[in-house]
C-alpha cells in the first residue's frame, strides 16, 4: 500500500511540475516606425540566428527555471529583426549577401510583479561584409506587460527600433 501512495505522489508532484512550465506563444508582429532602407546601395542584408550565450540547456527557455517559449529565443529575435527591416525595405537575401547581421544573445532576464512582467535582454550585434567588421555594439532591450507574452512582444520591438535608430549602422548598411 506505501509503495502505491509513493507512485501516486510522485506522479502528482510531476504533473504539478510539468504545469508550471508554460508554453508562451509570442505571435510577434513588427508595427515599429518606418525607416527608408530601399536604397541600400551595398547589397542585400542577410540576418543571421543569432547564438545563445546565455548557458541554458533548453534554449526556449525565457530563463533559467521559467516559462519556456514556443521556439527558441534566438529564432524569434531573428524573425523579428527580419520583419523590422522587409517592414522598412530593405531587401534580404538567405545566403551570399555582401553585408550579414549576426550577433549573440547575451542575457535575458524575466521579472515579475503582481501587476506586470519585465522582460529584459541584452545581445551583441555586429555588421560584417566578406573583409571585415563594419559595426558593433551590445543592444540593450527591456519591454513590460500584463503577461510574459505582452513583455516579450514589448522588448522584441524595442530591439528592432534600437537598432534600426543607430546612426552608425545605418551609415554602414545605406
Amino acid at each position: 500500500m506505501k509503495f502505491y501512495s509513493l507512485i501516486f505522489t510522485l506522479i502528482s508532484l510531476l504533473s504539478s511540475f510539468v504545469a508550471c512550465a508554460a508554453d508562451i506563444n509570442v505571435d510577434y508582429t513588427y508595427s515599429g516606425t518606418a525607416y527608408d532602407l530601399s536604397g541600400m546601395k551595398k547589397g542585400p542584408l542577410q540576418i543571421t540566428v543569432f547564438s545563445d550565450a546565455r548557458g541554458l540547456d533548453n534554449p526556449r527557455l525565457l530563463a533559467a527555471g521559467g516559462d519556456q517559449l514556443e521556439a527558441p529565443v534566438t529564432e524569434i529575435i531573428h524573425s523579428a529583426l527580419q520583419q523590422a527591416f522587409l517592414a522598412n525595405g530593405a531587401i534580404l537575401a538567405s545566403t551570399d549577401a555582401p553585408l550579414i547581421l549576426s550577433g549573440e544573445l547575451i542575457e535575458l532576464t524575466v521579472t515579475r510583479t503582481d501587476a506586470q512582467v519585465q522582460i529584459q535582454a541584452r545581445a551583441r550585434a555586429m555588421l560584417k561584409d566578406s573583409n571585415r567588421t563594419r559595426w558593433e555594439t551590445v543592444l540593450f532591450s527591456r519591454g513590460s506587460g500584463a503577461s510574459a507574452e505582452e513583455a516579450m512582444r514589448s522588448m522584441l520591438g524595442r530591439l528592432a527600433q534600437e537598432l534600426l535608430i543607430d546612426d552608425y549602422f545605418l551609415l554602414e548598411l545605406i
